[in-house]
């Protein structure tokens, strides 16, 4: 702990100097927050612990410390204002002053803070005093930085929180170089809360906050299952109304990442069943937006563009293709909250050199889609 005349010397310079020792802490005993959504068990059918089962075997999930097999419990999502802090422009971290500890619910949880960039090291960053409004950075984990699923799931919901504040003066702080999609997102909730400004800092430096808001993360590891109160405030704010095409059947085309290696004939097949193909990276947000709102049927191999099925109407199907050795939940918890109708199918073994792909049975493939009634019997 820093005190007296080292700590004036210490912020009569432009630079802070991060200590290599620093606790991380966190306010899930604090009285002291405000708690926003309730804890809540969820239920899961036979054959959806099946899937988590099997989801657990091939998943290290001890290192979590989460194990879905048996149900989900719904986070208690909560936030609190906190005086005199720094925020970190590399990794959006918040370190609490004097004590310096920083606070876990600035960077997902405990776990993901100790992995970050920076963490336990001494660093001479140059610091900005940041004014007396409020601050609340949107860019706790590395990985959201470019990711879409982390972008929308695990921080853009977190917004959420602004129909609950108390009236103030509200910042949020991006990267400036940010992805278009996040400047595009952050636009739909501007004009719904326009008195909360963005502000758009450099990642090589750090920031002193009077006055910083902290609010917990809405879903757990590998886990993107959202609150009713949150879907609704998404809904609300992305989508004026549902135009349900049952004719539109999507299946998303992967970049160079995680391919099929046999997908040309896949696809080739689900053209012919009717299905729109479509790349993400080559539309807008709104575009993507406009897109899967109308969409019955969604299929793709396991990745962020399967986010898009939070704009989708409920019932709609979603239908996750995985290697046989990466079988994730994350897209099957996102489902489920948004009672859309989930499916998975499993292909071969992904290869571990190039750009890891994997193949599937495509004739195995369409006969499942027959088997649940969007496949070539039921048109």
């Amino acid at each position: 702990m820093i005190f007296g005349l080292q700590r004036k010397i210490i912020d009569s310079t432009p630079y802070h100097f991060q200590p290599s020792n620093c606790d991380v802490i966190s306010f899930d005993d604090s009285n002291n927050r405000k708690n926003i959504i309730p804890e809540r068990k969820i239920e899961f059918n036979k054959e959806d612990k099946t899937f988590l089962k099997l989801s657990y075997q091939n998943q290290d999930f001890a290192r979590t410390k989460h194990d879905y097999r048996n149900g989900y419990v719904q986070r208690e999502v909560y936030y609190k204002i906190i005086n005199d802090c720094v925020i970190y422009g590399d990794n959006g971290t918040v370190l609490q002053r004097p004590t310096n500890n920083l606070i876990a619910e600035s960077g997902f949880d405990s776990r993901r803070i100790k992995s970050s960039y920076g963490y336990n090291k001494i660093r001479v960053l140059r610091k900005n005093k940041l004014d007396n409004r409020i601050y609340l950075s949107m860019f706790h984990i590395f990985a959201s930085r470019n990711n879409y699923y982390h972008w929308l799931i695990d921080h853009f919901s977190k917004l959420f929180v602004f129909t609950l504040l108390p009236k103030d003066d509200y910042v949020l702080l991006l990267n400036d170089d940010c992805s278009q999609f996040q400047i595009d997102s952050l636009s739909y909730f501007i004009k719904n809360f326009p008195k909360v400004e963005i502000k758009f800092i450099p990642s090589n430096r750090c920031f002193v906050a009077p006055r910083t808001l902290i609010v917990s993360s809405i879903s757990w590891h590998q886990n993107g299952w959202l609150p009713e109160e949150v879907i609704k405030f998404l809904k609300k704010l992305f989508i004026q109304q549902y135009e349900l095409n049952d004719s539109l059947k999507i299946y998303i085309k992967r970049g160079n990442r995680r391919t099929i290696v046999n997908e040309s004939i896949l696809i080739q097949r689900l053209k012919e069943l009717g299905y729109k193909i479509v790349l993400n990276e080559k539309l807008s947000f709104s575009e993507q937006i406009d897109l899967y709102k109308n969409a019955s049927i969604v299929i793709g191999t396991h990745g962020a563009g399967l986010s898009n099925v939070l704009f989708s109407p409920q019932g709609s199907m979603v239908v996750e293709l995985f290697p046989n050795n990466l079988i994730k939940p994350h897209y099957f918890f996102l489902s489920k909250s948004l009672q859309l109708n989930y499916h998975y199918f499993l292909g071969t073994a992904l290869s571990k050199s190039g750009n890891k792909s994997f193949s599937i049975d495509v004739d195995k493939f369409l006969s499942f889609l027959d088997e649940i009634n969007i496949g070539r019997k039921s048109y």
